[in-house]
């Protein structure tokens, strides 16, 4: 067994998980918190997302994966996951109490294919769309597939939309400039 499932394990009253900018979580790892922690009801996986112009092979692995191993959450929260549109729909089939929903900057969503975004505002009491607002022009740094010393800053915008701010080849300009930009 992982580090990750003894420690899990001996917290089986856990209701509320929040992993922030953990990158490296697994299908396992999820089923380990669905097997562990059976009254789980929130679930958050906020990480730094990853820009490339065609969707990674892994994309769906998340949502399968909580859809499976995490049938009873009644709020989940997505931000910036590289789940599309069949991680997705596995959610919505397979976590059938939940009651809201956050995909912030999950890229991968096509909200029009399949009326997948208006069955999402419809099902949900509260639902948070990829392009919708993160709230206090929340700042999200963003390594580029294509290029892994470029960062790139995504910023939203006061509608809520998010577009890239400044391109940095030199990461100790771009660290710079955020801790500038923060205070």
């Amino acid at each position: 067994m992982s580090r990750w499932g003894l420690s899990l394990k001996k917290i089986p009253l856990l209701e509320e998980l929040s992993l922030i900018h953990r990158t490296m979580i697994t299908a396992e790892d999820i089923d380990d918190v669905g097997r562990y922690c059976p009254l789980l009801k929130t679930f958050k996986l906020n990480r730094r997302g990853f820009f490339k112009k065609e969707e990674p092979d892994h994309v769906n692995y998340t949502g399968i994966a909580i859809a499976k191993y995490l049938p009873s959450l009644s709020h989940l929260e997505l931000i910036g996951d590289s789940l599309n549109n069949i991680g997705l729909q596995a959610i919505m089939d397979g976590c059938t109490h939940l009651e809201s929903l956050d995909i912030r900057q999950c890229m991968y969503i096509d909200l029009k294919k399949d009326n997948i975004g208006k069955r999402c505002s419809e099902r949900f009491k509260d639902v948070k769309l990829p392009n919708d607002s993160m709230e206090g022009g929340y700042m999200h740094l963003v390594a580029n597939y294509e290029e892994p010393s470029m960062m790139i800053i995504m910023i939203s915008d006061s509608d809520g939309n998010m577009k890239e701010f400044e391109p940095w080849n030199d990461t100790q300009e771009c660290n710079d400039y955020v801790k500038f930009y923060l205070r």
